[in-house]
Order: structure tokens, then sequence, then C-alpha cells
């Protein structure tokens, strides 16, 4: 009976040691919603996304309630936001400005344009690779490799591939595909200015997704990440080809830092263009 009392008690603490924040992401010119949008706390470097809707309801430790909720969407302005304007408010409205770029153009009209392959362009069918494991979530989580390009070198993107090796799935598969900038060690800054979801059917075998709209560039050396963006997945329903001697990078969510994992990363690889 005692140990029952205790255990209640514990939980009844608990809750009251939390606290939940609701909330929807908008683009502020449109006024429609941004879905997958990171949401999180500045402090605790934690982040959910955002649902198909722009909703999102976070729940976080009543010790930080001085802390800031940070919002971060591919293609807008990061915001911050003090979570005592949550406690005002419970549903609370957040529009992100849109960041526009104006796009470098490169002259290459009168320069041959050469096409290559980058990254691992032989899939071992018997490597089955997924997501790192967080708390039984894949949602939100990426798993990253680097790309070799020659210092210097200005490559677009084409088309990116990889391998589904086993799918027990029913429904259709759903991503986001990022590119970033690279340090000597990590990745470093996502290059993109609209976020690339795709989807791809509930089979097996190589996938390929077309990058011409997007327009991405890149200098040097980069990584490529694939971000899951469904909940209850796990190695035993879902894997793509990995490669033995290429190394991981993976992140739980998009504020929290990047891991090098050795054993094997994606047998991932990229279609480019580029000028000499």
């Amino acid at each position: 009976m005692k140990g029952i009392l205790f255990a209640l008690l514990f939980f009844v603490f608990h809750l009251q040691s939390q606290i939940t924040i609701k909330g929807k992401v908008l683009d502020a010119l449109s006024k429609e919603p941004i879905p997958f949008a990171s949401v999180g706390s500045v402090k605790q470097q934690s982040a959910l996304l955002t649902d198909e809707q722009g909703n999102f309801n976070l729940t976080l430790k009543k010790t930080i309630i001085n802390d800031s909720v940070k919002v971060y969407a591919i293609g807008y302005f990061d915001t911050l936001i003090s979570i005592n304007e949550f406690i005002k408010d419970k549903n609370y409205v957040i529009e992100l400005k849109q960041n526009v770029f104006e796009l470098t153009e490169v002259e290459i009209q009168s320069k041959k344009i050469y096409t290559t392959k980058l990254g691992v362009t032989k899939y071992d069918k018997r490597n089955c690779s997924g997501f790192i494991d967080f708390e039984n979530n894949w949602k939100g989580v990426e798993t990253a490799i680097r790309f070799t390009n020659k210092e210097g070198r200005f490559v677009k993107l084409k088309d990116f591939n990889f391998f589904i090796i086993k799918n027990n799935l029913k429904d259709s598969l759903k991503f986001r595909l990022n590119v970033y900038s690279a340090n000597k060690f990590y990745p470093t800054r996502n290059v993109l200015k609209k976020s690339i979801i795709f989807t791809t059917a509930n089979s097996v075998g190589e996938k390929t997704i077309d990058l011409t709209e997007y327009s991405v560039g890149v200098y040097g050396e980069f990584y490529v990440s694939i971000e899951c963006l469904m909940e209850k997945v796990s190695i035993e329903d879902f894997c793509f080809a990995g490669e033995i001697t290429e190394p991981s990078y993976v992140r739980e969510s998009a504020f929290k830092k990047w891991k090098k994992v050795r054993g094997g990363g994606g047998a991932f690889n990229v279609t480019v263009t580029y000028t000499k």
C-alpha cells in the first residue's frame, strides 16, 4: 500500500513539475500552416516538429519557465518567444516571416557542363541501416553522410538516391531531405531555401528524388541528411542500404548537436553538375 501511495505521489509531483504549451505556426504572409517546423526549448536544446497543420504540443520542465521557445523552419527567419507568453495565451499563434534569398547567377553559357555522382554508388543490400532510436521515436531524427567534393568547386545537386531494403509499413513513407555546408568535423548551415519533403510508396528498391526545381548549389564538401517525419517506425519495420566504411552523422532534433557514429552510415549518393 505504501509503495502504491509513493508511486502516486511521485506521479503527481512529476505532473506538477511540468508545463505544456500549445500553439500553431503559420506563414506570416499567406497565413498558411507550416508543417514540420521545429519548436523547442533553447536551454534544453530539444525540439519537436509541428504536424501537417502547423500545430504543436510541447511539454517542458517548470524549472525552465524563464526559458524561451525557439521556432525554426527552412526558408524562414527563426524566432524566439518567452514561455510566459504561452502561459498567457493557451493557443499561441506564431507567424514566421519568409527569408527571401537572392540566388547568385553562375555564368555557364560558354563552359562545358559536367555530370558525376558523389557518395556511395554501390548498395550493400545486406547492410540494413536506419535512424538512431531516441525514446522509441524517429520523428525529427536525422542521419547524414559527408560528401567529398573538390575544395572551392561549385556543384548543383540534380538528384538524391538511396536504396530501401525493407519496408513493412502499409502507408507511404515521409521524409525531409536536408543539405548542409561543412566545417572540418560536422554539418553546419542548412543551405536550402525551401523544405524538401518527399514520400515514397510502400515498396523496396532504389529511390530517386529529383532536386532540379530546388536549385541547390554548394561549394566544397557538404552533407546530405534524411530526416524522418514519421513517429512509430523502427528498424524492424523499415531500413535502407548502408555502407560499413561510411561514418554516420546523427542528431535527435534540429536544436541538438551532431554526433559522429562509426560502424556504418547510409549508402546515399547524389548526381551533381559542375563546370571547369
